[in-house]
This record gives structure tokens, sequence and C-alpha cells, in this order.
């Protein structure tokens, strides 16, 4: 007589920022593997996205937020997403590939619902340095924000323009992953502003704060469940060439890292 095998519950891991640069961080590039994973076997019953990310690109955000779904809806097989540390703007936007968000902490972070562009203001550092910025361009809205030049009104104007845009593309992903279970006004939901996953829960960006992954998995799909960790392997070789080869994107990477997690003091 065969032994009736396990359903199987896979988790992919979505730690980090989320940029196209450095192998650390996330993007469909560097997780389009392990999500191809999860969702192979016959015997999967859910997969499960472990989120613990700031945010990051819009671009890339999207991009594997919309391929977990295209994989869900051809498969046939549900998401469900949990955070632990943080889930906030891009790291929202990747927990909303989920049917449901859940919070492993009442601690965790879940919002930070807009979008933003920082940079730094030289151009009178070099001017009392005695340092001139050449630049030649075709196209006059080519060099745009420069931050060794002084800030143009018509460029403000534009980068505005930009971020309202992706302001509004991220709106409507949340209204459309969450908008039966929202319990706040879209004027206050889309300020920026982020919260601990119990005032979240209240707000309804979180279905519920749970003891652990394996419990509310447990109790969703029974004892008897196998729950496998998609993990990208590599070979020592491999390894070791990935390693010199991208030294400075990591280091870039870090420093990313840090001001990105800094906005949540963690």
């Amino acid at each position: 007589m065969f032994k009736k095998s396990k359903k199987q519950i896979n988790i992919v891991k979505l730690y980090g920022i989320i940029s196209s640069g450095g192998r650390k961080n996330l993007s469909l590039a560097t997780v389009k593997k392990n999500i191809d994973k999860a969702f192979e076997p016959k015997e999967t019953k859910a997969v499960a996205l472990l989120i613990n990310s700031p945010g990051g690109s819009p671009a890339q955000s999207e991009m594997i937020a919309n391929y977990v779904r295209e994989k869900s809806k051809e498969t046939k097989i549900p998401v469900i997403s949990f955070v632990e540390d943080v889930a906030a703007s891009g790291g929202y936007w990747l927990a909303l590939a989920g049917e449901d968000i859940y919070a492993l902490s009442k601690s965790s972070i879940v919002g930070s619902l807009g979008v933003l562009h920082a940079s730094f203001g030289l151009d009178e550092f070099i001017k009392k340095h005695g340092i001139s910025r050449r630049v030649h361009t075709a196209g006059k809205n080519k060099v745009s924000m420069d931050m060794f030049q002084a800030e143009k009104e018509e460029d403000i104007v534009r980068l505005k323009k930009m971020l309202a845009e992706i302001h509004t593309h991220f709106k409507d992903w949340v209204l459309s992953r969450r908008e039966n279970k929202l319990k706040i006004s879209e004027e206050d939901l889309f300020t920026g502003e982020y919260w601990v996953a119990s005032s979240g829960l209240d707000k309804g960006l979180v279905d519920d704060i749970v003891v652990s992954m394996e419990h509310k998995l447990k109790e969703l799909y029974g004892n008897k469940i196998n729950i496998n960790y998609i993990e990208s392997k590599k070979g020592f070789l491999s390894g070791l060439l990935s390693s010199k080869s991208s030294l400075y994107s990591d280091v870039v990477g870090e420093i990313k890292d840090s001001t990105h997690w800094s906005r949540f003091g963690l």
C-alpha cells in the first residue's frame, strides 16, 4: 500500500532592500527561481511569503508581486503573506501578493504607503571649494535634479508629477487587494505613515497577528503538513566568484540597507 504524501506548504523568504542592484537585494532576478520552485510540486497546497523588507524600487516591487500572482493563478495555489519585522512601502507591496496578510508580532511594522525621492544638494559646497560642474547634453531635460547644480523649479514640478503617478499605481494596487478589508479612509491611509501591526490590524492592513507562521499554517491546513523552506543553493566555486565580483555592490548595498532600515529604527 502506498503511503499518502503530506500536504506541502512552501515558504519563500523575501528579505532586504528591494533593488535591482546587489546580490543581497530583492529583485525579480534574485527571487524568480525560488518562486518557480515554490509553485512546482503537485502536493503543494499553499505558498507562504515570509517578508522582512522596508521597501525600495517601485518597479521591482511590482514585478515580484505580479509574478507571484501570475504563478498563483496559473497553478491555482493560494498565497499567504507573513510579516516579520517590517513590510513597509515596497515591502507591503510584496505582502499584498498574498490573499491574506499575517503579522508575526504586535510590533511588526506595516504601511508607509507613499513614494519618496531623496538626494543631497552640493552646489554650494563645490562652489566653496572652487569646483565647477561640467555637463553637456543633447536634450534640455536630460539632466534633472543634479545634486551638484542648483534646483530648478521645472525639475521639481516634473519630479513631483512622476512621484504622484507612482503613488497612484501604489494606491490602485492596495485598493485592488485590500479594499473590502480596509477600515481607514484613503486620505489617512496613503499619507506615507506607518504603524505597528496592532494598529495595522485595526486599520485592516493585516488580517491577524499570529503566534507563529507554523502554528497558523497548521491551523489552516491541518497538523499533517510538510513545511518546506525554499532556499537558494550555490556551489563553492560560484559562491567564491560571486563574492569577489560583487564586493563593490555589496558595500553599496549595505549603505542602502542602513539608510532604509534607519527610517524604522531597526
